[in-house]
């Protein structure tokens, strides 16, 4: 006797749309750390930077790291403060308009944002500065790398158990039934038992002197029918999937009827 199964493709499908579901995301999340969420910072910066340098807009290779928001709330908190503080935290402006009368504003644009700067008789008016963030900030854009990193990682998790899935065979001969490479000698299984007609059943058998439980599951194993069958023709064990009850109900049935009943049609015997 000699019976071989390989995996069910519903094991395998499943693990097939988690994996890719995870990979999905982490290798999307890297694009929008390298590529995305940059592309959309360019964008709005382009379109906002042309409108204050007069149509002169940059390239995104152009803006610079820095400002962010936290070196300019860090700067608007300081006291004192003089347009030569904000250009040594800030840098360069982009771009100054006023120059040379009471009133001007300078405009301080990075990757990230614009920190508008308006000065007053030569001194800064803290109260009256400005930051517009572009599309994402670094740490929005940073996020993506660890949530590319946690989803990739999960998906290789769940890649093991495809493989497992994947690989998955279960051998029926003269020795016993062998399970991923585990054999189970027939002698050692004490009994087939919670049976569901969702499609699984334990066996359960000794291992050192204990109990071990086995699942057996069609949702996994291929030929799940006919392991049950095989099992059960080698220990002489009842059929799990036939309950003592419905047995019983059967036969009560059978004895009900008799020889006249069975050749009877069931029009004229008013079933």
């Amino acid at each position: 006797m000699r019976l071989e199964s390989g995996p069910a493709w519903n094991d395998r499908i499943r693990y097939l749309f988690i994996v890719g579901l995870f990979v999905g995301w982490g290798l999307w999340a890297f694009y929008d750390w390298q590529v995305g969420y940059a592309n959309k910072n360019y964008k709005v910066a382009r379109q906002e930077l042309a409108k204050i340098a007069e149509g002169a807009a940059p390239k995104p290779q152009d803006l610079p790291e820095r400002p962010q928001e936290p070196d300019f709330e860090q700067l608007r908190a300081a006291d004192l403060l003089t347009p030569q503080k904000v250009r040594d935290a800030l840098g360069e402006p982009f771009a100054v308009k006023g120059e040379g009368t009471a009133q001007k504003v300078e405009y301080y644009a990075s990757r990230y944002g614009l920190a508008v700067v308006p000065i007053v008789g030569g001194r800064v008016s803290a109260e009256q500065m400005t930051w517009t963030k572009w599309s994402k900030s670094r740490d929005e854009i940073e996020q993506q790398f660890w949530w590319g990193s946690a989803a990739v990682a999960i998906g290789l998790w769940f890649a093991v158990g495809l493989f497992r899935a994947w690989t998955l065979r279960v051998t029926i001969d003269d020795r016993g039934m062998t399970y991923a490479g585990r054999l189970i000698p027939f002698d050692t299984i004490r009994r087939l038992a919670n049976y569901s007609a969702k499609g699984w059943v334990d066996v359960f058998y000794e291992l050192g002197g204990q109990e071990r439980k086995l699942r057996l599951d069609s949702y996994k194993v291929e030929k799940f029918h006919e392991i049950i069958e095989a099992i059960c023709h080698a220990t002489d064990f009842q059929d799990p999937r036939v309950s003592p009850e419905v047995e019983a109900e059967a036969q009560a049935e059978a004895d009900r009827r008799t020889p006249d009943d069975a050749s009877t049609p069931p029009e004229l015997r008013g079933d």
